[in-house]
C-alpha cells in the first residue's frame, strides 16, 4: 500500500493572485476576504499586501463595489436591516466610510416596507399562546434581522392590530383561527372545518363576526 500523497497547501504569491482572480470572476470579494484566503493558503505575510495591492490596482477587488453589492443582496434576498448589514461589513474589514456611503443609498420607505413583509412572513409561520407572546416573537425576529428597535416595535404593533381586527369576509378562516392557541395546518390538502365553537380549546374572540365555510384550504 502506497502512502498517501502529501497535499501542499502553501501557495506562492503568483498562485494566490491567479486563484483570487478566478474567485473574483465568480463573485465579488473584499480586501478582507482576500487577506483571509491568503492566510489560509499559507502565503507569506510579507507578500500578502503586495498581492492585494495588485488586485486592487487591476480592479479585481473594489471594496466600494463589494459593499454596494452586499447591501443590495442582503436587502433583496435576505431581508436584512441596516444594523445587521453594517455589522457584517465591519467584520469583513470594510472601512466605516465605505459602509456609510453604501447604506446612505437606502430608501427609508422601502426599508419599512421590507420590514413589514418579513414580519408578515414570520406571523404566518409562528405558533403563539396569546397576543403578547406573538408580539414578543415578532419584535425579537425583527431585531435579529438588524432593524431599528422603534421601527420593529411600530411594525409589530400594526400587524397585531390588523390581525385582531373584526373580519367580515365570510369564508375566511382568520376570524376563527386568530384566537386559537395553535396554528392550523399549512399543508395544501383540503380539510373540513367545523363551527368555531366546536374547535378544541377555542374561545370565541370578541372581534369575530364570522365562521369558516364548510370546507377551506389550509
Amino acid at each position: 500500500m502506497q502512502p498517501a500523497k502529501k497535499i501542499i497547501r502553501d501557495k506562492t504569491p503568483e498562485q494566490a493572485y491567479a486563484a483570487l482572480i478566478r474567485l473574483c470572476a465568480r463573485s465579488e470579494k473584499s480586501s478582507g476576504d482576500a487577506l483571509r484566503l491568503m492566510q489560509r493558503w499559507g502565503v507569506e505575510p510579507s507578500a500578502r499586501q503586495g498581492v492585494l495591492q495588485k488586485l486592487l490596482a487591476d480592479r479585481f477587488i473594489d471594496d466600494n463595489r463589494y459593499a454596494e453589492a452586499f447591501v443590495r443582496d442582503k436587502i433583496r434576498l435576505s431581508g436584512w436591516g441596516a444594523r445587521k448589514i453594517r455589522t457584517s461589513l465591519r467584520l469583513k474589514g470594510i472601512a466605516a466610510a465605505i459602509i456609510d456611503e453604501a447604506l446612505a443609498r437606502l430608501d427609508p420607505a422601502n426599508q419599512s416596507e421590507r420590514l413589514r413583509t418579513q414580519l408578515e412572513k414570520k406571523l404566518r409561520l409562528t405558533r403563539y399562546k396569546d397576543t403578547y407572546d406573538l408580539k414578543t416573537k415578532l419584535i425579537r425576529y425583527g431585531l435579529s434581522l438588524g432593524y431599528d428597535y422603534d421601527a420593529v416595535l411600530d411594525a409589530a404593533g400594526e400587524l397585531i392590530q390588523t390581525n385582531d381586527e373584526p373580519c367580515d369576509d365570510v369564508g375566511s378562516p382568520r376570524c376563527c383561527c386568530a384566537a386559537l392557541p395553535f396554528r392550523p395546518s399549512t399543508s395544501p390538502r383540503k380539510i373540513t372545518s367545523f363551527p368555531c365553537e366546536t374547535w378544541p380549546g377555542f374561545t370565541p374572540p370578541t372581534s369575530a363576526k364570522c365562521v369558516p365555510t364548510t370546507s377551506i384550504r389550509a
